[in-house]
């Protein structure tokens, strides 16, 4: 850490053996980044042995919140990308697990710019110093014996202290040469195994390890990860555990380990696709319990760490279970026929040497990374492999492939791109899953011959226009169906809009024959297209991704399983159809909702109990979300989570009247933007249930003036009288973003609002002569606030003159900017709290003059101290004449980064390593008493 913090190291490497720890460390570096706001945006991404650009510049954009454009976009990722990070102050990118040059521009990596740092990791400290220019390197060593027996036993329990085990445990642990890896996976692999023959066996496997020859792994590790594997406790998780290190680099690959799993009928007993994925998830889950997978924080996706996963195909090439062929060395055809399993990476060039006639047998699942290279001929390249029962093949070109398709008549699922005709697949009768990328325009009707069929995936089909009649109704299995999302200016699927004999596309009225049918993906732009029964199929679906209307279906909603965007007006929604997608929705985007003023009642009366996510735009008829006045009391959005409103110009609040005491009780964000008409955000009443609210950002509404209606408008006097008899507390409150409003006058807006302490307004110098009101008074407790960021509104003071250090104990970064009005921050009592505030910037505040107001009254302490205080900025602050004018020591022993700009009253300092020496005319920002022990960089005035 110390290192990324020395402005001259640009690029530092992390080098040391498989199983040491570099990823882990990694890990922690970006977790503490976020943790000391170090950087503006720490992104992380796996290299590998064989690199994914796609993959790569996935996982940096999930770390930006990123979406990035699709192939129908003019706009390349690694544009998107640069251009993000380029307008961050400052970046850490890091590059895990890397093994050769790495072209960091393609990436979308902005080598230019200045504030950019690179943490790499390699096993190879060559690659590091002469391949990507590392500016210093690391290198990770094994763990010390105490430290090894530390970590066993963290992992392992009470049962490594045991009188009968601890001897052999020190064995085991002496065994994995203080390699973190060895220690977690066989440390996981033991716990809660009582009876010693477990253990005995852990220790024989690790006496007896993998040859030497093994590439880059120890033996040690290879054993521990062995053993574990060879404890799971049925062939099902055994062969996920294989799959999944074929799998790990490809994003989605949950999904992808499902639709394998139906093809090599892992799990024999199970008939369902849910079930499947109920079965499929349970492993993965035991999987991560075993330390053989990570858990990378989503329900798409799981990890592997590259050791485990080189462990993994080592036993999967030893079994003859699977291999991946990655590079152009040359192979005995003989050894390859034996396989179950081929994988192939986009830079094999490998089936360019097979022979027209080779057999395999014995093959039952073949994959073909994305983009992958085939020979040009394809007639009758798959006639060798009539056991096949997975074929994954996705290249831009497949020529004549249709032809040798049809030999595959086991075939069970089928990932097929770059086939513009897919009339032959009408031949494959076992066929359960198919998924087609690619410019087809037309889905012919032999796909309704396949009876099994039941998942059909067409979300890569962005051409396509006509799906012909009957071609979806015979699939009487169907359980699945995805369609691709249309784009504005698509004209999409053409569908009819209804059923007749002369039509020739298909209408929507095929998907209620469909009875199987429990997850449906369907963009239509027209309400009209929906049939008079499409009540009985909507009501079966368990998961669905619907967008109605000409929305374009962002990546808003990729963490939710029923997710519905509407753009019409509020007469197509009372579709009773639509009612009961409504009812079961989990994410829900409302656009340009003509006629529509009240959400609960006018459109689902029941107030959306199912709802977590809910967003509105350009609803410009729209008042208020919950208007229960003259109603009974409603328990409306019980579980909503992240509540957004954009656009809406007649919006008066979030509720009218009373609600339930489960209203809004799991709200954790609340986003507000271009909202004119709202005054107040919540009611006094209201606020008391968000007792989970995390964040509340509002921007650019013109009349807003305060969070909370002290006064209780709108309430009875009843009401008032108790919800005022406690302290507002938002004990979960972390981030507080207020932006251009103008009219907003204090968090909690009311008479009591404008009560000052005069007595201690009496104790300030600089201190306003009038009586301002604090943007923060002492109604409202927010002990746990980290970040606050005021931009363009017309405050005096932020905190009442009385508060204490408890307001601002956990505040960690503070930015003020274009704040005219505000005269000053902090009292130096307040000054004292903030013990953890790391980042301080104030912009454009013309009217302050002090950062630290200096009390009049005697002083107890003798220094002020900011211990985690690494950035601070003060620009364009016109009347600014000190930070701090009193006798009291200014410690800032961890600051880094010092920025100060146009401050007209300011002369320049000259800062020295322990203090800031006087300016020219005697003015200087700090006193002598300011202390810098570690400044690192100081911007000119």
């Amino acid at each position: 850490m110390d290192s990324l913090k020395q402005p001259s190291i640009k690029r530092i490497g992390l080098h040391g053996m498989p199983g040491v720890g570099k990823t882990t460390l990694a890990k922690e570096v970006k977790r503490r980044s976020h943790k000391e706001k170090l950087f503006d945006a720490v992104v992380l991404a796996a290299v590998t042995k064989t690199p994914d650009l796609k993959r790569i510049q996935a996982e940096i954009a999930r770390d930006l919140d990123l979406v990035l454009p699709n192939g129908n976009e003019e706009r390349e990722p690694d544009v998107s990308i640069k251009k993000m990070l380029e307008d961050k102050t400052n970046v850490l990118v890091i590059l895990d697990d890397v093994w050769a040059k790495l072209d960091l521009n393609e990436i979308g990596i902005p080598l230019e710019h200045t504030g950019l740092k690179i943490l790499l990791t390699s096993r190879n400290r060559d690659v590091l110093s002469r391949e990507l220019c590392s500016d210093k390197n690391i290198k990770v060593g094994q763990l010390q014996d105490k430290e090894a027996w530390k970590l066993f036993v963290d992992v392992v329990g009470a049962d490594a202290e045991r009188n009968d085990l601890k001897q052999i445990a020190i064995q085991i642990v002496q065994k994995c040469g203080g390699l973190p890896l060895a220690i977690v996976t066989l440390g996981t692999a033991l716990r809660g195994r009582e009876s010693d023959d477990w253990w005995h066996d852990a220790l024989e496997q690790l006496k007896n390890p993998a040859p030497e020859s093994f590439e880059g792994v120890s033996g040690e590790v290879y054993a521990a990860i062995e053993f574990s594997y060879n404890h799971l406790r049925a062939d099902g998780p055994k062969k996920t555990f294989l799959l999944c290190s074929f799998l790990c680099q490809l994003e989605d690959n949950i999904e992808l380990l499902v639709r394998y799993a139906v093809g090599l009928d892992l799990f024999p007993i199970i008939n369902t696709i849910k079930a499947t994925r109920d079965r499929v998830l349970t492993s993965v889950s035991m999987l991560k319990d075993a330390a053989l997978l990570i858990d990378v924080n989503s329900n798409r996706k799981f990890g592997i760490h590259d050791v485990v996963r080189d462990v993994a195909m080592a036993i999967a090439a030893r079994d003859n279970f699977g291999l991946l062929l990655e590079d152009e060395k040359r192979l005995d055809m003989d050894a390859l026929t034996k396989f179950n399993c081929i994988f192939l990476s986009k830079d094999a060039n490998v089936i360019g040497d097979l022979p027209n006639d080779i057999e395999f047998p014995l093959l039952t699942l073949f994959h073909l990374q994305p983009y992958g290279r085939l020979r040009n001929d394809l007639t009758s390249f798959f006639k060798g492999m009539q056991k096949l029962k997975v074929l994954n093949v996705s290249t831009r070109r497949m020529p004549n492939a249709c032809l040798s398709l049809s030999f595959l008549t086991n075939l069970r699922s089928l990932t097929i791109q770059g086939v513009d005709d897919v009339t032959v697949l009408g031949e494959l009768k076992n066929l359960e899953v198919l998924c087609i990328h690619g410019g087809i325009i037309e889905l012919p009707s032999e796909v309704g011959k396949l009876t099994l069929l039941k998942v059909l995936d067409l979300r890569g089909c962005y051409n396509l226009k006509v799906i012909s009649q009957n071609g979806i109704r015979n699939l009487s299995r169907l359980e699945e169906l995805y369609f691709h999302r249309e784009l504005y200016g698509s004209p999409g699927i053409q569908w009819e809009l209804a059923e007749n004999g002369e039509q020739r596309n298909a209408s929507l009225t095929e998907l209620a024959y469909l009875h199987r049918l429990t997850v449906l993906h369907l963009s239509i732009q027209d309400v009209r297209i929906l049939p008079t029964n499409a009540i009985d199929w909507l009501s079966r679906l368990e998961n669905f991704q619907m967008s109605i209307g000409p929305c374009y279906p962002s990546n808003f909603s990729v963490d939710y399983s029923r997710t519905l965007w509407l753009e019409m007006n509020k007469g197509s929604c009372l579709d009773r159809s639509i009612g009961k997608l409504l009812e079961k929705t989990e994410a829900l985007r409302l656009r340009t909702m003509t006629g529509l003023k009240n959400v609960v009642y006018e459109l689902d009366v029941e107030g959306f109990q199912e709802l977590k996510k809910l967003q509105i735009e350009s609803a410009l008829e729209m008042q208020y979300i919950v208007n229960s006045v003259d109603r009974v009391d409603s328990n409306a959005f019980p579980i909503l989570e992240t509540l957004i409103l954009r656009r809406l110009q007649n919006l008066e609040g979030i509720t009218h009247g009373r609600v339930g005491e489960t209203s809004f009780s799991k709200l954790k964000e609340v986003r507000l933007h271009d909202c004119h008409q709202i005054k107040i955000l919540f009611s006094l009443s209201m606020v008391r249930q968000l007792l989970q609210l995390q964040k509340i950002s509002v921007d650019s509404c013109d009349k807003m003036v305060g969070i909370v209606d002290e006064e209780g408008q709108g309430e009875t006097s009843n009401e008032i009288v108790e919800a005022t008899r406690q302290k507002i507390e938002l004990s979960q409150l972390r981030s507080l973003h207020l932006d251009n409003v103008p009219e907003f006058i204090s968090f909690c807006y009311g008479k009591k609002s404008s009560l000052i302490d005069e007595d201690k307004q009496n104790q300030l110098t600089n201190y306003p002569s009038s009586r301002p009101i604090p943007l923060f008074n002492n109604e409202v407790v927010i002990p746990n606030l980290e970040e606050l960021e005021l931009r363009s509104i017309e405050i005096k003071i932020i905190w009442h003159i009385s508060a204490t250090a408890y307001c601002i104990m956990n505040l960690t970064e503070l930015t003020i900017q274009g704040c005219d009005n505000l005269e000053l921050l902090f009292s130096s009592s307040m000054a004292r709290g903030l013990k953890k505030l790391c980042r301080l910037k104030i912009k454009n505040c013309k009217n302050i003059r002090e950062i630290i107001a200096t009390e009049n009254v005697e002083d107890m302490e003798n220094s002020i101290s900011f211990p985690e205080l690494t950035f601070l900025e003060l620009k364009n602050l016109q009347n600014l004449v000190k930070f701090y004018s009193g006798n009291c020591m200014i410690e800032f022993p961890s600051l880094k980064q010092l920025a100060i700009g146009n401050c007209r009253k300011l002369k320049g300092p000259t800062v020295t390593s322990t203090s800031t020496d006087a300016m020219a005319d005697g003015s200087t920002l700090f006193s002598k008493q300011v202390c810098f022990l570690f400044l690192t960089c100081l911007s000119k005035l």
